[in-house]
């Protein structure tokens, strides 16, 4: 008796969650209706200003004749007057900047008829989308001093950011009233008992319930048959060719495709039409081409043999012995894969999927270590940084800030070697640390119309000393695709020899900041002619741990 009694309140509970969730809703709709403006207020002009674009990508231009000129004169207001039929479900603001001084955003205005939504900078965060894109300075919000760049903030849905508004506040708390009121008076009268009990006495009731469950999707169907406007781009079929028509226009055909998609996303590899991408958390994208060699040494299914380690074992130990005969400090490093530093991000049939065993570079590591040479493979030094992003999300590599991470780990394993002052690396606060909106990417590259747009915020770090560095490509001694770096004002006059893939183009600056000269020879095998041609002081050697260039393992 206890126990179904005990079952009832939970029912009962559930029930008064339901309505409050309901009433908000409803409430929240209400007061949102319609945003019929959107207001941005800055500290001071910009060349270039703010465009506003609806969710469908359709630019609404600015209402110049409203600016305001009653605040301090620094102070710069941007209205857009939102035409009836603008959708509610999301805004996006491109903050652009032409000048070399940057602009700080104080507020955003939502306005509807009713209501007038004031989103401050301290607030910011907490309106956004995570996977927003936005340029953080200092803790502020701010338009970048790069010439074109563009900031995209993708805003949630207006009625979510009144319900949430409203949810705490006393109108908040007397819909939750309401709710309860409500189930209590549904429970005092013994309503559902009612209900029940007519819907027993009529099998009719019953049948007519099952038959409309049956026919509303078509009832609905044809309330808009001769609507010819949605989102599409294409001209939809005409109702003459009924069939095909119905195909079009088949009711909740966009909800039951998106959930395909999202079904796909969170509990397999990605949407259908991406066999080599596997589609993670928060916008992250990875390699993975299913059954291949390096897809199963991303999930720890695949090992080197006795007989590859010792092939590889004999070429880094020969390397080593060479640079330590002609007076060359040697440096072997793995640069890690992205499936390992975010493993959490992977789909979850790819976290399933991997053994808990040791990765190719782990291998190697263990077995060179015997051999007294100390492999850097990063991975905890990535580990108390992830929060920022290391890597790109649509990209196999690390931005910017994980390049200078892995730059640093390998500058401080030379100077506590060779204890030479120069080699001491630069630190993060001799940076000036932005963000800045990717849209592209290796990864990306690989999708087929994929539904959804993923953008990466990528940190870039600009040096607050001074630097001169030229780029040099033409170099006729180097083969091809190779860099050449150097700085004229750099710590000190040795040369950099680097044989490593596009990982280290996150990393080649960084260095320059150590050495006069930096020579990359990306994707070549270690070459003694050219060693002997450049004749560096210090030598790196590096690939990433999935590579399958035969020159290298």
């Amino acid at each position: 008796m206890k126990s179904k009694s005990f079952i009832k309140f939970c029912l009962w509970v559930i029930a008064s969650i339901l309505i409050y969730q309901i009433l908000l809703s409803t409430v929240a709709l209400l007061f949102s209706s319609q945003i019929t403006s959107v207001k941005v207020y800055t500290n001071r002009n910009t060349k270039g200003g703010i465009n506003l674009y609806s969710f469908d990508r359709k630019e609404i231009k600015e209402d110049i004749t409203v600016l305001s000129q009653l605040h301090d004169s620094t102070d710069n207001f941007y209205n857009f007057e939102l035409p009836k039929k603008f959708k509610n479900d999301r805004i996006n603001l491109h903050f652009l900047n032409d000048k070399q001084r940057t602009a700080e955003i104080f507020d955003i205005h939502l306005v509807s008829p009713y209501y007038d939504f004031k989103i401050q900078k301290k607030n910011l965060p907490d309106y956004l989308l995570e996977s927003s894109p936005c340029l953080i300075v200092d803790g502020e919000y701010v338009f970048q001093k790069k010439e074109g760049n563009v900031i995209a903030l993708h805003f949630l849905p207006f009625s979510d950011i009144i319900k949430e508004n409203i949810r705490y506040k006393t109108l908040g708390i007397l819909i939750l009233g309401l709710s309860i009121l409500i189930v209590f008076l549904f429970k005092y009268f013994k309503v559902f008992n009612k209900i029940i009990k007519k819907s027993e006495s009529s099998a009719l009731s019953v049948n007519g319930i099952f038959i409309l469950i049956l026919f509303t999707p078509m009832v609905i169907f044809f309330m808009h048959w001769d609507n010819e406007e949605t989102s599409e781009n294409r001209k939809l079929n005409s109702i003459d060719d009924l069939r095909s028509y119905m195909d079009v226009m088949f009711p909740f055909k966009s909800s039951l495709v998106y959930m395909n998609h999202f079904i796909n996303e969170k509990f397999f590899l990605g949407p259908n039409n991406s066999n080599k991408v596997a589609v993670g958390k928060d916008g992250f994208l990875y390699v993975y081409e299913e059954e291949t060699s390096l897809a199963l040494y991303d999930l720890k299914r695949k090992y080197l043999s006795e007989a590859e380690l010792d092939i590889i074992e004999n070429r880094i130990v020969s390397h080593y012995d060479y640079c330590e005969k002609n007076g060359i400090e040697y440096l072997r490093v793995i640069y890690p894969n992205k499936f390992d530093i975010y493993t959490e991000n992977l789909p979850f049939a790819l976290q399933s999927a991997i053994k808990d065993t040791i990765s190719r570079g782990e291998q190697i590591s263990n077995r060179l270590l015997s051999k007294g040479i100390d492999v850097l493979s990063f991975k905890n030094t990535f580990e108390p940084y992830k929060y920022k992003t290391t890597y790109r999300k649509t990209d196999t590599h690390w931005n910017n800030f994980g390049g200078f991470l892995a730059y640093q780990d390998v500058m401080n394993t030379l100077y506590k070697r060779t204890n030479i002052k120069s080699y001491e690396p630069t630190k993060l606060e001799d940076y000036t640390f932005l963000y800045e909106l990717i849209e592209s990417g290796d990864i990306i590259t690989k999708l087929a119309d994929y539904p959804y747009n993923i953008s990466d915020m990528g940190p870039v770090l600009f040096p607050k000393f001074p630097y001169e560095y030229i780029k040099e490509t033409n170099d006729k001694r180097l083969p091809y695709d190779s860099m050449v770096l150097k700085n004229s004002k750099a710590k000190s006059d040795k040369t950099l020899l680097i044989f490593s893939d596009s990982y280290v183009m996150g990393q080649r600056l960084f260095y320059a900041m150590n050495f006069r000269t930096v020579y990359h020879l990306k994707n070549q095998a270690f070459n003694r002619d050219l060693i002997e041609l450049l004749k560096p002081d210090v030598i790196i050697e590096g690939y990433a741990e999935t590579t399958n260039n035969n020159l290298i393992y």
